[in-house]
């Protein structure tokens, strides 16, 4: 469904900018700029269903670029069709007095939307949960459906990080003592590429106080 749903999207959006025509203009500006609002909202439809797509799910850069080449190819193509920013002028209808530049509320769209997913690509490089098979060395996503791994084993490993322990074991109330607790997992997945086995970890922890 996430599929289907990206690919209406892309076709809206085309759709509503071919309806932004030089001729559409002239002869009936009340339905072009529907076509244009109706392109912002397939915009956002677009790159909603995009980066939540499972299929891309670690193509990060693959999908900047694709949002980059969606606003290159908008500039071009609406550059000498319309003035977006001024919605007064669609009354006019003049042919040649329109102009997509940079005030325009599309563009701005798109340059925000493009520089805030870049921030988020250069994040996504230190959060990757993904696991590299020692065998064919790439990277595994086992946290897409179908591809879980099997716990294995679940060590806890408790340390003191602030105040002390009583005589009897428990957290001193008068320190407002902490205990930090980590959770060690250990899997055993099976590389989605190869076929391999082979067993990794990963660790959780959080803090218990009185």
């Amino acid at each position: 469904m996430k599929n289907v749903l990206l690919i209406f999207s892309i076709f809206g959006y085309f759709f509503c900018l071919n309806i932004l025509s030089p001729d559409t203009i002239f002869y009936n500006p009340s339905f072009a700029k529907n076509g244009y609002y109706l392109s912002i909202f397939f915009y956002l439809l677009l790159f909603v269903f995009l980066i939540i797509n499972d299929n891309l799910r670690y193509k990060l850069i693959f999908k900047w670029l694709f949002l980059i080449l969606i606003a290159a190819f908008t500039k071009h193509y609406l550059f000498n069709i319309g003035n977006w920013h001024d919605y007064s002028l669609f009354n006019e209808a003049s042919r040649y007095d329109f102009r997509y530049d940079e005030r325009a509320s599309l563009f701005w769209l798109q340059v925000g939307v493009n520089c805030i997913y870049l921030c988020y690509v250069i994040y996504s490089r230190w959060v990757d949960n993904r696991v590299a098979c020692p065998n064919c060395k790439k990277l595994c996503d086992f946290d897409k459906a179908g591809t879980q791994a099997e716990l294995l084993s679940l060590d806890t490993d408790e340390q003191l990080t602030h105040g002390r322990i009583t005589k009897r074991g428990k957290l001193d109330l008068r320190y407002n003592s902490e205990i930090e607790v980590v959770n060690t997992y250990t899997y055993n997945g099976e590389c989605e590429f190869c076929g391999h086995h082979f067993t990794f970890t990963r660790e959780s922890s959080y803090s218990k106080n009185i």
